[in-house]
């Protein structure tokens, strides 16, 4: 017996991608019982065909039933009384020349993500849809009862929030569908009970089931996806219009960060593109059929942009992508404003952030065509501090008499290895041989370095709204600064601060007198004058 679960368990690591992860090293039970196993308690009320269900059976015939098991059950085309159930090949089977049921709650994220995935990009409706309970089955090679040699492989997963609920049958291997010697053939689909509430897939009770293994209504062989929390199974299908998921949504503008796309179907023999603000064209690369990714340039604007994703330049996906700049707050600490180059020094700095942990540490300089980057440090365990050398803020070159240069505490994603950045801060890099004692001198070069610089409307275009008041913390992104309420921007002159702070305050100090306005021309105003009189002198 020993023997034959190694088999298996080697066996299950080469199947074809079709199938989610399973076996016993996935933490799966395994059983060849011919009767059906549970119940099942399931946490929460499983939403189907517009009823819930709280309890479940796994059975070796390839059924997954509600409520009641299927030991008396006779095989039989749907629609079927007394049988609330989902069938991704229910036939009459029998371990007896061979095969297994792998089952498991599923737990792991990464496996998660995966199903995830796959309903995002079959229902664009649902790209925030998170299961709280999901379900794996796993027929292994189960055998034909009067042919041991023909087996088939097959996966159902059915997965909920509480309120939506999926199905989804992946085929490895159909070889055999004949139930036995007699004249019928398997089946699959969705059952209510009632008589006549039920889904068949193309094909069911005939020879050409097996088919299914080959077909799909997701475009991905042998695998097919169903919302079934509703009185009518709803089929899935790839997104082929319509808004794409970003991941992140949010990026800073300097450039350098990898953005994953999911939505739509992806052949990896097609090419995809990026658009960005109809005026920028970058490839997105197609990672699997699920996902592309591209990296972000230099986006020379603060807010949202919208992104077009093109397919083999004629499917076309819509999108929005938010730029920020760095922090109001300084969440990098140990760096200065601004460096001179021709003070190059080998003195050791040490830096710090706020909070989160880096893998990579990048110094950014912005030109007029664009950034150039590179790696300052790079760690194979996440830091929260880094140090180095003056120097090596500097590239080697210097285009400009002033550079305006960021650095980044950039991480990596575990698994995708995809680049983003935590956090960034802005410093600029002097090449002239400036004595930075000298204001004349220093001034000048400023003011120089500000005349050679391009219109700023372009950064400045599209900041979001502002807030209708001063929030309690401290504005966490460029785009965030507050603007007073009552100010006319058509009349900048009428707006009045008693008084201006760079960070958020609790308590301010000011004179009487500063509550007053030069001349009183609303009788408002003097009524509450009056009204107050007494007690501001008081005061």
């Amino acid at each position: 017996m020993k023997f034959k679960i190694l088999i298996i368990i080697a066996l299950v690591q080469f199947l074809d991608g079709s199938l989610y992860p399973f076996g016993l090293e996935n933490g799966d039970k395994n059983s060849t019982n011919e009767q059906s196993l549970g119940p099942f308690q399931i946490s929460l009320e499983f939403p189907f065909f517009n009823k819930s269900f709280s309890t479940y059976f796994i059975n070796l015939n390839g059924l997954i039933s509600f409520n009641n098991d299927t030991n008396n059950i006779t095989y039989d085309r749907f629609p079927l009384k007394d049988l609330v159930c989902m069938a991704p090949f229910w036939s009459d089977i029998s371990a007896t020349n061979g095969g297994s049921i792998f089952y498991r709650q599923v737990t792991d994220s990464t496996t998660l993500n995966q199903i995830v995935a796959d309903i995002k990009n079959s229902y664009e409706s649902f790209v925030n849809f998170r299961p709280t309970w999901t379900l794996i089955v796993t027929w292994f090679e189960i055998a034909d009862k009067s042919n041991e040699d023909l087996k088939n492989t097959f996966q159902a997963i059915i997965t909920t929030n509480g309120r939506h609920s999926f199905a989804i049958f992946n085929y490895d291997e159909l070889e055999w569908s004949k139930l036995g010697h007699a004249n019928q053939h398997a089946q699959a689909g969705f059952n209510l009970g009632d008589g006549f509430t039920y889904f068949a897939l193309n094909s069911s009770y005939t020879a050409q089931v097996t088919n299914i293994q080959s077909n799909s209504n997701v475009e991905k062989s042998g695998k097919w996806i169903f919302r079934i929390d509703d009185s009518l199974v709803e089929e899935g299908g790839c997104n082929t219009q319509g808004y794409v998921s970003l991941d992140p949504y949010y990026v800073y503008f300097i450039g350098g960060e990898d953005v994953q796309i999911t939505g739509p179907c992806f052949d990896l023999k097609d090419t995809a593109t990026i658009l960005i603000e109809s005026y920028q064209s970058i490839e997105c690369k197609i990672i699997d059929e699920n996902s592309c990714v591209f990296r972000t340039p230099l986006l020379k604007k603060i807010g949202r942009i919208s992104v077009v994703l093109m397919i083999k330049d004629k499917k076309k996906f819509y999108a929005n992508l938010y730029t920020r700049d760095q922090s109001v707050r300084p969440e990098i600490s140990g760096l200065k404003p601004y460096y001179y180059r021709n003070r190059k020094s080998n003195q050791s700095m040490t830096i710090n952030w706020a909070y989160g942990h880096a893998t990579d540490i990048y110094v950014i300089r912005i030109s007029d065509n664009g950034t150039e980057k590179k790696i300052l440090k790079t760690y194979n365990h996440s830091q929260t501090a880094a140090s180095f050398d003056h120097s090596d803020l500097f590239f080697d070159s210097n285009f400009n008499s002033v550079e305006n240069n960021y650095l980044a505490v950039g991480v990596k994603k575990s698994k995708s290895q995809l680049e983003n950045y935590l956090f960034i801060y802005n410093f600029i890099v002097l090449n002239e041989n400036t004595n930075e004692k000298n204001n004349e001198t220093s001034n000048s070069t400023c003011e120089e370095w500000a005349l050679e610089q391009k219109d700023p409307s372009l950064y400045l275009q599209g900041l979001p709204p502002c807030w209708p008041r001063l929030p309690s913390f401290a504005p966490s992104s460029f785009g965030d600064f507050v603007q007073d309420k009552v100010c006319n921007p058509s009349n900048p002159d009428g707006c009045s601060f008693l008084k201006t702070y760079y960070h958020t305050q609790t308590a301010a100090s000011f004179d009487h007198s500063d509550l007053f306005f030069d001349s009183n021309s609303f009788s408002i105003s003097r009524l509450i004058n009056s009204h107050f009189k007494d007690r501001l002198t008081l005061q």
